[in-house]
C-alpha cells in the first residue's frame, strides 16, 4: 500500500513538472477520492453497523461528486453536504447529551459563514466559474467569500466547533472528520486561490499565525486527550493555509504532502485514543499512567504516534515542514515565527508523553535538564532548517 501511494505521489509530481495544469488538479481530486475509499475500507473494519456503513458510502459518493465537479452551483451543494454524514454519525453514535451542544456549535459556525458566501455567489454567478473570474475583488470581499473555507479548515478563531464535535463523536466519526472532512475545506480554498492572487492577504498570515501559537498553548491545558489531538489537528491545518498563501510554485506540492501526513497521523491518533478508551473507560490525561505502566506495547505505540504528530525526523510531516522553508526564506520574520511554532510543537510532545506516562507525579518529577537535553537532540536533527 505504501509503495502504491509513493508511485501516485511521484506521478503527481511528474504531471506538475511537465505543466499539465488540468490533469494535476484532476489528479489532486482523484487522490483525495482514493483516500476516501481507503478510509471507508479501514473504518469498515472498525464497525459493521449498517447505518454507519451507509453514511460512509454516502460520504464517498459526495466526495466523488465534489472532487470532480466543475460547476459552481454543484460545487457549493456538495461542499455543504460533505459534513452531513459525519454530523449524523456524531449524533447517532455519540453517548453523551453534550453532543447536542456540539451540534449547535457546528450549525451556527457553518450557517454564519455560509450565508455571506451564498449571497456573494448569487451576485457573481454569471461572472465566474471554477476556471476564471472577470471582475476585480478587494480584501473585504475575499474575507467574507473565504469565510466558509476558514471554518471548514478550520483555522483558529473559527475552530471551536471542531474540538466539541471530536470529544462527543465516536472513534470512526473522529477519524472521518480528521482525515477526510477537513480536506474538503482545503480543496475548496485551493480552487478559489485564483481570485486572491492580486489581493493583499498577508495580514491573514500574521493573524492566523498568532492563533496557531494560541492553539498550541491551548493543547497544554486540555485534560481530554482527544481534545488535545483535535487542537493539534487545527495547528497542522494552519500550516497548509500558510503554505498556500505564499503562492509559490511548490506550495501546491508541499500542501499535498501535508494533507497526506496529517490524514494518516491524525487518524492514527484518534484510533489509538479510541482503543485505549475502550479498555480504560476514560480519556483523561492523568489516568493514562496506570494503563501505560502495565502495557508497554501501547506506551511504545503512543510515543510513535506523538512523534508523527510532532513532525519528528524522518516522518512525512517532517519533510513537508522542512521543504516549506524554501518557500518562506524570502521573509525572515516568518522563519522566526516558525521557529517558535516548532519549539512549542516539541514542548507539546514532551508534555503529553510526560503527563500520560507519569500522571499527577509528572510535575514533581519534571526536570528542566531533561527538556533542555531533549531540545538539543531534536534540533540536532533539524539544524539544516536555517541554512
Amino acid at each position: 500500500m505504501f509503495d502504491f501511494i509513493m508511485v501516485i505521489i511521484l506521478f503527481y509530481l511528474y504531471l506538475d513538472l511537465v505543466g499539465f495544469f488540468f490533469f494535476v488538479n484532476f489528479f489532486f481530486g482523484f487522490f483525495l477520492f482514493f483516500f476516501s475509499l481507503l478510509m471507508f475500507y479501514l473504518l469498515k473494519l472498525l464497525s459493521d453497523d449498517f447505518i454507519s456503513i451507509m453514511l460512509m458510502l454516502f460520504l464517498v459518493f459526495i466526495s466523488f461528486n465534489f472532487f470532480f465537479c466543475w460547476n459552481l452551483i454543484f460545487f457549493i451543494i456538495f461542499f455543504e453536504l460533505s459534513s452531513l454524514s459525519v454530523i449524523l454519525m456524531a449524533l447517532i453514535f455519540g453517548v453523551q447529551v453534550e453532543k447536542i451542544n456540539a451540534f449547535y456549535y457546528f450549525f451556527f459556525y457553518n450557517f454564519l459563514s455560509f450565508m455571506p458566501f451564498l449571497i456573494l455567489c448569487m451576485f457573481m454567478i454569471d461572472k465566474m466559474n471554477l476556471f476564471y473570474v472577470n471582475f476585480i475583488v478587494d480584501f473585504f470581499f475575499m474575507f467574507f467569500f473565504m469565510l466558509v473555507f476558514f471554518v471548514k479548515f478550520p483555522l483558529f478563531f473559527f475552530h471551536y466547533w471542531l474540538p466539541k464535535i471530536h470529544v462527543e463523536a465516536s472513534t470512526f466519526s473522529s477519524m472521518l472528520l480528521a482525515s477526510l472532512l477537513l480536506k474538503f475545506g482545503i480543496f475548496g480554498f485551493y480552487y478559489f486561490l485564483m481570485f486572491i492572487k492580486n489581493v493583499k492577504m498577508f495580514m491573514f498570515l500574521y493573524i492566523f499565525f498568532f492563533g496557531l501559537l494560541l492553539c498550541l498553548l491551548l493543547c497544554l491545558i486540555q485534560s481530554d486527550l482527544k481534545s488535545q489531538i483535535a487542537y493539534s489537528s487545527i495547528s497542522h491545518m494552519s500550516v497548509v493555509f500558510f503554505n498556500l498563501l505564499f503562492f509559490s510554485c511548490y506550495s501546491e506540492k508541499f500542501s499535498f504532502f501535508v494533507i497526506i501526513g496529517h490524514s494518516f497521523s491524525s487518524s492514527l491518533g484518534f484510533w489509538f485514543i479510541g482503543e485505549v478508551f475502550y479498555s480504560l473507560k476514560s480519556r483523561l490525561v492523568m489516568e493514562f499512567n496506570s494503563f501505560f505502566i502495565s502495557n508497554y506495547f501501547f506506551l511504545y505505540f503512543f510515543l510513535m504516534m506523538l512523534m508523527l504528530l510532532g513532525s519528528f525526523p524522518f516522518s512525512l510531516n517532517y519533510f513537508t515542514e522542512f521543504f516549506m522553508f524554501f518557500i518562506i526564506n524570502k521573509s525572515i520574520y516568518f522563519i522566526y515565527f516558525f521557529m517558535i511554532f516548532f519549539f512549542f510543537d516539541l514542548m507539546l510532545v514532551i508534555f503529553l508523553f510526560g503527563m500520560c506516562y507519569l500522571g499527577k507525579f509528572y510535575k514533581k518529577s519534571f526536570s528542566y535538564n531533561f527538556v533542555i537535553l531533549f531540545f538539543f537532540i531534536f534540533w540536532s536533527f533539524n539544524f539544516f532548517y536555517f541554512f
